[in-house]
């Protein structure tokens, strides 16, 4: 499970802005934590989340921007070789950190070739 990942110490030690509790509880049945994800829609998740930009940003362009800096980000991360990753978001304030709103995305990204991992935290204020 990636809940005890992402609570483990090293990973708590590696970002302590994130202020990650020593255990994730569901807080009620609507709580689903990490879930599996089609990979091959990451870099057009972080293209979306880019384009739309937060509570209070009006979106502008055509999104082509925010498409090109998600790809040069996935091809940063593992070389667009989406046949080769997993990917798990999360929509919940699982830590202090997130505030508990529509915004709140975690996605962590395992590179199975290079035994890497990735994760990506996201929010806003409201």
């Amino acid at each position: 499970m990636l809940e005890g990942f992402v609570t483990h110490s090293v990973v708590r030690g590696a970002l302590p802005e994130l202020r990650i509790p020593d255990s994730i509880q569901p807080s009620d049945a609507c709580n689903t934590g990490f879930r599996m994800f089609d990979q091959f829609l990451l870099d057009g998740t972080l293209a979306h989340v880019l384009y739309q930009g937060g509570a209070y940003h009006k979106p502008q362009g055509d999104g082509r921007a925010e498409k090109t800096f998600a790809l040069e980000v996935c091809d940063a991360m593992f070389g667009l070789r989406y046949g080769e990753i997993l990917c798990n978001p999360n929509y919940d304030a699982w830590t202090p950190w997130f505030r508990g709103i529509a915004w709140d995305l975690t996605i962590v990204v395992f590179d199975c070739r290079t035994r890497r991992i990735w994760l990506l935290a996201i929010t806003d204020t409201d």
